[in-house]
């Protein structure tokens, strides 16, 4: 179906209607101001797609990085991929934490010391300890 911003969608609509632009010709809806309401209600309601893929994405990498961590709590490599994955999800302080549970089964790992630095950095901080 193509709504009324001229984009090619796939909606489920209610009780399976499927209202055309046509139907809204003889409406409010057919006003100019109300029709850029409506368009940019559609493009949110994209951008609201967009982010529950992104989202059920972020999840589907997490959870297993969870799990190991549920059956070994001291899992280095595992707390420095949560700690990844909480940053690309813009979660920092959670980030931050993850990384530093790296660091306290292995103190040595430079990647983990260099993503808490520039975290504290980016949010103006210094790190301690």
């Amino acid at each position: 179906m193509t709504d009324l911003a001229g984009e090619n969608r796939q909606t489920e609509w209610v009780d399976g209607v499927d209202p055309s632009p046509e139907m809204f010709e003889n409406t409010p809806w057919a006003e100019p101001s109300n029709r850029e309401i409506l368009e940019a209600v559609q493009r949110l309601e994209t951008k609201f797609d967009e982010l529950i893929e992104l989202v059920s994405t972020a999840v589907a990498q997490i959870r297993p990085t969870i799990e190991a961590l549920r059956e070994n709590p001291d899992h280095t490599t595992a707390a420095f991929n949560l700690g990844i994955a909480l940053e690309d999800l813009n979660q920092p302080a959670d980030a931050i934490e993850a990384y530093r549970a790296a660091l306290a089964t292995d103190p040595r790992l430079a990647d983990a010391h260099y993503n808490v630095a520039r975290l504290y950095e980016k949010a103006g901080k210094k790190a301690v300890g």
